[in-house]
């Protein structure tokens, strides 16, 4: 049972190699805020991929002993190909890493060579981790890394807030229940808290673009010229 030549070459069709990681970008806030954008893009793209995964996954499991099963491995190895290339483009430009995502299985011919072929190739499954990843363990730094940063930003502009936010007793102010800042002095202290907070969000993002660039490397492909290592 042999399928048509497209269905035969959809897991296997590459995109156009990638060129270089660009260099560093010069200014310290450059990296800063792509490696911020980085970390934020995994609370918009985590569900997809999440969804993605548990649905090729759930699809070729149901289809397992049916003839359909080359056909579900074929779009579902070309659709983590895809997605592991967008997030190897990001981890590019905004982390600079020298992440290279490929082809997830070796060229075959065949419809039931497929199987052996995808399955058996292990950036397929590691490209499938690091997509699981992004939604479990990029939610987790994205949302601290806000949660920081708009605390931070919060309290340096407090001076300037204050008299607009409800409270409780009809009054307006800051309310932390066991305080509340209700003048501009009060408020004035909080000034310095948040500048520690900026401060601790600059060494977080710094922190985790380190991990997502190494575990971007490690797991999607590293770029070194033509090769897919």
């Amino acid at each position: 049972m042999t399928a048509g030549p497209a269905l035969r070459t959809v897991a296997t069709v590459n995109l156009p190699p990638p060129p270089p990681p660009p260099g560093r970008p010069s200014s310290t806030p450059t990296r800063t805020f792509h490696a911020l954008l980085y970390l934020v893009s995994a609370l918009v793209l985590g569900g997809p991929w999440l969804a993605l995964v548990v649905t090729g996954t759930a699809l070729a499991v149901a289809l397992a002993i049916t003839p359909l099963l080359p056909a579900v491995l074929i779009g579902f190895a070309a659709a983590v190909r895809f997605c592991g290339w967008v997030e190897g483009y990001l981890a590019r430009r905004l982390l600079v890493a020298p992440a290279a995502p490929r082809r997830v299985g070796p060229t075959r011919r065949g419809y039931w060579a497929s199987v052996p072929a995808v399955l058996g190739h292990g950036r397929f499954w590691s490209t499938q981790a690091f997509l699981f990843l992004r939604f479990l363990l990029g939610t987790v730094t994205g949302t601290v890394t806000l949660s920081f940063l708009g605390a931070g930003l919060y309290g340096i502009a407090a001076p300037l807030v204050y008299r607009w936010i409800p409270a409780d007793e009809g009054a307006n102010g800051i309310d932390f229940e066991f305080w509340k800042a209700d003048t501009l002095g009060e408020a004035a202290l909080l000034v310095p808290v948040g500048l520690v907070l900026l401060v601790a969000t600059w060494g977080l993002i710094r922190l985790f673009a380190a991990m997502w660039r190494a575990l971007a490397v490690g797991m999607l492909g590293r770029y070194e010229g033509d090769r897919d290592v």
